[in-house]
């Protein structure tokens, strides 16, 4: 499973729980390896040329579907490169009070 973010973060920890959860089902370890930069583009790029066998898996973030209409030109097509198959996470954001308090 390929991140575009860095180690340590939600994303990470969210995708090696279902790495976790995918070993128990399949009785194969899946290894989580994180390349990021560019704006997601090394590590989509890396799952889009590889094999197309379902052993490689892009675990990505809002910023993989906003990139078209970002960058003129990419080394891959979002569309036609990918297959999705879940939506793991929905990201909700809310401040607190006293945050709100502070940047008043």
């Amino acid at each position: 499973m390929i991140l575009p973010v860095a180690p340590g973060g939600g994303t990470d920890a969210l995708a090696r729980l279902i790495g976790q959860g995918l070993f128990e089902r399949w009785g194969r370890q899946v290894v989580v390896e994180s390349r990021t930069g560019a704006g997601t583009l090394i590590a989509s790029d890396l799952v889009a040329k590889s094999r197309p066998d379902g052993h490689t898996l892009l675990m990505t973030t809002s910023t993989h579907s906003i990139n078209p209409a970002v960058y003129k030109k990419m080394p891959y097509d979002t569309l036609r490169d990918f297959a999705p198959i879940t939506q793991a996470e929905i990201e909700t954001r809310h401040e607190s009070n006293a945050a709100a308090q502070v940047l008043r």
